[in-house]
């Protein structure tokens, strides 16, 4: 199959293609999903560097696992699962490490007020959000910041989609008592 070819084959046809041994495939499907990748990645751990860490290991496990990759899954959902993975296992690693970590404080030379407060109001729910449980964090993300349907959640984590709606519903409840100090 010539490059060309790849840009008309689906997600699900290239890796299929990739796991029967035409390796250059793989740039087609790198080029398709980085972004995406990039975006989960980044909003689980919300660091850009362990974002980029993140993509680049998840891109390295899809391609050691194309073989394994099954056509009755979607490929967006055999995907999320090794970046969410691979992700908790960036946070789980982290973790230990979290409390010496140092945050670079920029003074605001320039700007309103507003903009000072709309980045605070930001990184406030951002700390929220990384303080729930991991798999209340992943659904969270998946739900509201990546658009996902509960069944697209429930594939990507193993469930149901009656588990992931109680898990979203959980929370919302901690965030909401989270965040509720912020509108004191």
């Amino acid at each position: 199959m010539k490059n060309k070819d790849y840009k008309k084959s689906s997600s699900e046809e290239l890796m299929l293609i990739i796991a029967d041994g035409d390796h250059k495939a793989f740039e087609e499907l790198l080029l398709r999903h980085q972004k995406k990748a990039w975006c989960i990645a980044y909003k689980m751990l919300n660091n850009n560097e362990d974002a980029e860490d993140a993509v680049q290991e998840s891109f390295i496990k899809l391609y050691q696992n194309a073989e394994r990759y099954r056509t009755r899954a979607k490929f967006s959902t055999f995907f999320y699962r090794i970046i969410i993975n691979v992700c908790i296992d960036h946070l789980r690693k982290s973790k230990a490490s979290k409390d010496q970590q140092i945050t670079d404080d920029v003074p605001v030379m320039d700007g309103s007020i507003k903009e000072l407060l709309d980045g605070e109001r930001k990184e406030f729910i951002q700390k929220a959000i990384d303080s729930l449980p991991e798999n209340q964090k992943v659904a969270i993300i998946m739900k509201h910041y990546e658009g996902m349907q509960y069944k697209e959640i429930a594939d990507v984590l193993d469930t149901t989609p009656k588990a992931i709606e109680s898990l979203i519903a959980r929370a919302r409840k901690t965030l909401s008592k989270i965040l509720s100090s912020l509108k004191e």
